[in-house]
């Protein structure tokens, strides 16, 4: 819990309170009076992650409804919580596609930043779902990513999911909170995007950063190196070799591995032809030492020892965890069911945060040698009960949340007409006094068993035929 309020921090709780009075005194005049309700705002959607129904309705409604989250706040509540909730001033927006959203993208990047940096970090792009159509041209779609469209995200993390800093795809306006060199300013976006993120790395002098093809070219390796003094690794399109001459396919057999050296950039190329085509690029390692692993070898069409080049090896390895937040997010994603795109990338923030708390808190376990067996399940809604719960005075006799007797209960559903009437099987029972179903004015014991509804049965009024047969 300590480390979800160290991402998800106080300030933060703070500016989502300040605007959403801001916001509700300028549309309606007056302040929506629920400062206790952010913290259940949130609560609800981490179980709406989990549990999940098609509308955020459904979640109170007779037929299906989910205790947890109907429990805390009544649908009314939510939906002014939810209508209401703001991030920034509309008074003073601007031309700015995440002005709405900007302020928790500064606190939760800035909290990011602050986690101690290890020495090799991966950079590759995530996206988030959205299928609203303000966004625009800034929604992207990604056929490896993600079935629908979305905002792309670009992340530095190390290879287990957690992340380091973050930057948002914005068309033009991508690095509006960037400075870079006039040499910088003339890169391609997918450099850009390394050297933007790379600027806040703690101690570049001892870091090795592994990119994808989207990312990497030549210039960029030797910018890495002499410029930020950042050692880097990735694969590369062959489009961007910038007059390095490797040979083609059809020159070279298979399992060869070929070297090219610019001795005076400090920038190594490597062409290695297996089941296909793979061109790497690097500024720190090279071809040597080769090395056997397990794997197929085409040549001899069987299961063996196959050479692994030294810079093979290491990408393979390092970036072996890639996507991993992508995947832990998409488990229980907070989704919010909206037209508005700063709502859908404020849910994804809050499942960073979560996804952040399980996984640092299974790094200490581990440096501690001690057994962790909680689920990201088990952690998320945890959070959601330390929401609900934490410096909270607690009601007497509340069994489920510190809200729920606030909540007023839905009367239980009526049977489907067919049912009702079908004339079979009609026992009446006693039961607790409840209303009538069928003469609200009149309260009885009497219980239809089949029908689960409360009914009169007495002399002066028959209620339980009148219902069974009308």
């Amino acid at each position: 819990m300590e480390y979800f309020s160290s991402f998800f921090s106080k300030d933060l709780i703070d500016l989502i309170i300040y605007h959403k009075h801001q916001y509700s005194v300028q549309q309606s005049g007056s302040s929506i009076n629920t400062n206790y309700k952010t913290k259940d705002f949130l609560a609800i959607h981490l179980y709406v992650g989990i549990i999940k129904l098609p509308r955020y309705v459904d979640y109170w409604s007779e037929q299906f409804r989910v205790e947890k989250v109907a429990g805390i706040v009544s649908l009314k509540k939510y939906q002014a919580l939810r209508k209401y909730l703001h991030f920034n001033d509309n008074a003073m927006a601007n031309d700015y596609l995440y002005y709405k959203i900007q302020p928790i993208l500064d606190i939760v990047k800035k909290n990011c930043n602050a986690i101690p940096n290890e020495k090799q970090q991966l950079i590759y792009e995530m996206m988030v779902p959205f299928k609203g159509s303000r966004a625009g041209s800034r929604k992207l779609y990604i056929k490896s990513k993600h079935k629908i469209g979305g905002f792309k995200f670009f992340f530095r993390a190390r290879a287990f999911g957690i992340v380091y800093d973050f930057v948002v795809y914005g068309g033009s306006d991508t690095f509006r909170h960037h400075q870079f060199s006039n040499k910088e300013e003339n890169m391609g976006l997918g450099s850009k995007v390394v050297l933007g993120l790379c600027q806040t790395i703690s101690n570049p002098a001892v870091t090795i950063v592994y990119i994808d093809n989207f990312f990497t070219s030549r210039e960029l390796m030797r910018h890495l190196r002499q410029e930020y003094g950042i050692l880097a690794l990735g694969t590369i399109r062959g489009n961007r070799l910038r007059g390095c001459m490797v040979p083609t396919d059809k020159t070279v057999s298979l399992g060869t591995s070929l070297q090219k050296v610019d001795n005076e950039k400090n920038v190594v190329v490597l062409k290695q032809v297996d089941n296909k085509e793979v061109l790497l690029a690097s500024n720190f390692v090279g071809i040597e030492p080769i090395t056997s692993v397990k794997g197929f070898s085409k040549m001899e069409r069987k299961k063996g020892d196959v050479p692994c080049p030294n810079i093979v090896k290491k990408y393979n390895v390092h970036m072996g965890g890639v996507d991993v937040a992508d995947m832990l997010i998409a488990l229980y994603r907070t989704h919010f069911k909206a037209k508005k795109l700063y709502l859908t990338i404020f849910g994804h923030l809050l499942n960073l945060c979560v996804i952040h708390a399980w996984l640092l808190n299974r790094r200490e376990a581990a440096l501690m040698k001690e057994k962790y067996n909680d689920g990201l399940k088990t952690i998320q809604v945890n959070v959601a009960e330390m929401l609900l719960q934490k410096d909270r005075l607690a009601l007497a006799g509340a069994p489920t949340s510190v809200n729920e007797k606030l909540v007023k209960r839905p009367s239980a559903p009526r049977p489907v007409m067919e049912v009702r009437l079908d004339k079979y099987d009609l026992s009446p029972i006693c039961a607790e006094k409840a209303q009538c179903r069928h003469y609200k004015d009149r309260q009885s014991r009497i219980k239809c068993m089949k029908c689960n509804m409360t009914l009169c049965l007495i002399s002066v009024r028959n209620c339980f035929y009148e219902s069974h047969h009308q």
